[in-house]
């Protein structure tokens, strides 16, 4: 028992920061061309072809490849 009161805790720790650190940046292509994370256009943590998850910056980027345009 005093090991799953230990292993539980560790866990869920352990979980929570591979979540939270597994996608922070964007393409490293964008990444490096626009000096921002994948966050800026996309609502959801890991993003694919199929659900790409853009929200309104992402849709304009998308469309016209101008971050500044975009941001404003």
């Amino acid at each position: 028992m005093k090991f799953v009161r230990i292993l539980l805790p560790v866990a869920v720790v352990s979980f929570g920061f591979f979540v939270t650190t597994s996608n922070v940046t964007a393409t490293p292509e964008l990444s490096k061309k626009e000096k921002t994370g994948c966050k800026t256009c996309h609502d959801i943590a890991k993003p694919s072809k199929a659900t790409p998850g853009l929200n309104k910056v992402g849709d304009c980027y998308k469309a016209t490849p101008d971050m500044k345009k975009c941001k404003s």
